[in-house]
C-alpha cells in the first residue's frame, strides 16, 4: 500500500500506516529512530522531491519493508516477514 504525502510528514506517515495495519495505537510501535533518524529523513525527502526524483530510500520497520520516495510516497509491504 502507498500513501501520497500531502500534509504528513514521511516519518509521521510510516508510523500511522504501520499502526493501522498492526491495529495497534502508534505509540505501541517501537519508536520509528531506532530504526531510521526521522527528522533527517523528512529533510532528505523535501529536499530530493524535485532535484531527484528517482531517489528511494529503503529500510525494515517494525517487521515491514519500508519505502519512501522523493516524490512523497510512502509504500510498505506487508509481507516482509514472510519474504526472510
Amino acid at each position: 500500500m502507498n500513501t501520497k504525502l500531502e500534509t504528513v510528514a514521511p516519518s509521521q506517515a510510516i508510523v500511522e500506516r504501520i499502526a493501522a495495519l498492526e491495529e495497534a495505537d502508534q505509540t505501541e510501535l517501537d519508536p520509528l529512530y531506532e530504526t531510521v533518524d526521522p527528522e533527517a529523513l523528512n529533510a532528505l525527502v523535501e529536499a530530493t522531491e524535485r532535484s531527484n526524483p528517482s531517489l528511494q530510500i529503503q529500510f525494515t520497520y517494525n517487521g515491514y519493508e519500508v519505502t519512501v520516495s522523493s516524490g512523497g510516497v510512502v509504500y510498505v509491504d506487508e509481507d516482509a516477514d514472510s519474504k526472510r
